[in-house]
This record gives C-alpha cells, sequence and structure tokens, in this order.
C-alpha cells in the first residue's frame, strides 16, 4: 500500500556543519526533530525518519552518539514506525529503530545494490530492527546524469527485481517526483498492485 511519511533533513546540499560544531548542531536539531515526532503522532503519520541520510554529513562517531541521545526521546512522542535513513549502511547504532532506509547513491547495478542491502540486514539483525530494511531512495542516483524515460523504467525494474524478497518496502524517488505519464508509471505499478 502507499504510506505517507516525514523525514526531516538537517542539511541541504553543499551546506555541512563544521566538523568541530557537530555536536552543537545536533543538539540545536534535536528541538525540531522532537517536535516533528509529536507532529506526527498526532496526525496518525505512520512512518518518521528523524534524518534524512545523516551520515552524508556527519561523522559516524556524532550520528551514532545523536541515535543513542534522540531515539529514546523520540520514541516517548511518537508511537509509529521510526526509519532511520541512511545514505549508506554505516556501523551506527540502529536500536530503537523499526527500519533501516536505504538511498541507493552509487553505482547503477544489481551487485552495488545487493551489497548495500546485506550489510543494512545485518545491521537490522545485530540492532533488532524489527521491520528490517527497506529501499527509502533509489531513483535519485547522485553520481551521474538522471535517468528518464525508458533509462528511469529499466532501472526502477533493476532495483524493484534485485531487492525484492530481501527489502520490507519501497518509497520511490523520481527526479520529476511523479511517474506519470512516464514509462516508469506501468514499473512502479506493477510492483506497488502486484506485490
Amino acid at each position: 500500500g502507499i504510506e505517507p511519511w516525514i523525514v526531516l533533513s538537517p542539511w541541504k546540499p553543499g551546506a555541512k556543519p563544521n566538523k568541530q560544531m557537530e555536536e552543537v548542531y545536533l543538539l540545536n536539531y534535536d528541538v525540531g526533530v522532537l517536535k516533528w515526532a509529536e507532529i506526527c503522532q498526532q496526525k496518525g503519520i505512520r512512518f518518521f525518519s528523524p534524518a534524512n541520510e545523516p551520515d552524508h554529513v556527519f561523522s559516524t562517531e556524532a550520528v551514532n552518539q545523536w541515535h543513542e541521545r534522540v531515539v529514546p526521546k523520540i520514541r516517548e512522542r511518537f508511537k509509529g514506525d521510526l526509519i532511520a535513513k541512511m545514505a549508506n549502511p554505516v556501523m551506527v547504532n540502529y536500536k530503537g529503530f523499526d527500519y533501516i532506509g536505504l538511498t541507493f547513491l552509487g553505482e547503477r547495478t544489481t551487485d552495488y545494490i545487493k551489497k548495500q542491502i546485506k550489510t543494512a540486514l545485518v545491521l537490522a539483525s545485530r540492532d533488532h530492527v524489527s521491520g528490517g530494511v527497506l529501499a527509502s531512495e533509489f531513483a535519485l542516483p547522485a553520481m551521474g546524469k538522471m535517468p528518464q524515460g525508458n533509462e528511469l523504467a529499466n532501472y526502477l525494474d533493476m532495483v524493484f527485481r534485485t531487492s525484492k524478497g530481501s527489502v520490507s518496502g519501497w518509497f520511490v524517488g523520481i527526479p520529476k517526483w511523479e511517474v506519470r505519464g512516464d514509462p516508469a508509471e506501468e514499473i512502479v505499478k506493477k510492483y506497488f498492485i502486484n506485490h
């Protein structure tokens, strides 16, 4: 089925906090995260991510400490499914999350996708992440040109086929944020309606 998902972003492309300011930055960021956790709970939102790809911006150590500090506070306010939306399956603490969400940022190959999922599944098992792994963003590759038309449809089909049976679900991010009228529309329908 289709569910809304609120994902907060502590950064914008090209803007990263100074390494010495990570802790202060994240402490200040907590205020907004906790407020949004309350809003999501009040509005009945099922999925919430406190940060979009924090590992893309902050050190592994900072992300790990932040997860350990903020997740219990989020859980006091939000009872839905909490997703750790990561750029890569990095070695941080995922305890308290319901899912690890993967962004497929790199290569557009089955080997790359399988490797990312395999690593994330190991981490999910280690930290008792009950929902497993989601393919949380996979049609917005940061490397190279954006796929469009049949190229986008083929890429989406490859990701769906490669991840089916290994991930708990998919969130489709696409360049235009819409597939209607694009060859990719039929691919998305095929996997969301038939699987």
